[in-house]
């Protein structure tokens, strides 16, 4: 059953009462245009009970953006949803951190920027003393492979995904 408006429905009593699905809900894949956010993929999710979310295949989808009732459920700071290309090592981490609902840090490194100093370091088998590691790694800024954005009726229930998979690898290390 769907709940909406207080009353539930049916999938087949729902659709008599509207002439598509995403009058209520869907999901809706672009890609922006504009700004150091061009190139970003993204992804919005409309779920019809007020909940609503944008995730980021461009940037290790993350989710940068939800609500609920119009009213927001996380952060988002001054710089927007910024494009990998515009990915900077160091703390350079912050010019294109946009807060939001999740941000992917630390497959490899996680903590301010600095070099590694101990030979006793869990990276230290891939990486040479004194290198330099970036504010939480760079995972945010990988965009996804195999991005799948789809949905389905699933009985009486409306089905909504988007999926793909982040690597963030280096030859001859992590």
């Amino acid at each position: 059953m769907i709940k909406l408006y207080g009353h539930e429905y049916t999938r087949t009593e729902l659709l008599r009462r509207v002439g598509d699905i995403s009058q209520i809900a869907g999901v809706k894949h672009y890609e922006m245009k504009m700004g150091n956010s061009k190139g970003v993929e993204a992804v919005d999710f409309r779920t019809g009970s007020g909940f609503n979310f944008t995730v980021l295949p461009g940037r290790g989808m993350d989710i940068s953006f939800a609500e609920y009732n119009g009213i927001p459920l996380c952060w988002r700071s001054s710089t927007g949803d910024v494009a990998a290309s515009y990915y900077e090592p160091g703390s350079g981490w912050l010019r294109g951190f946009y807060g939001g609902l999740l941000v992917t840090c630390g497959m490899t490194y996680v903590g301010a920027p600095g070099a590694l100093d101990s030979p006793a370091h869990a990276l230290s088998r891939f990486l040479e003393e004194g290198e330099e590691l970036g504010l939480h790694g760079r995972v945010s800024y990988v965009p996804a492979q195999n991005v799948w954005v789809d949905s389905r009726w699933e009985g009486n229930e409306y089905i909504m995904w988007a999926q793909g998979k982040v690597r963030e690898a280096t030859v001859f290390g992590p």
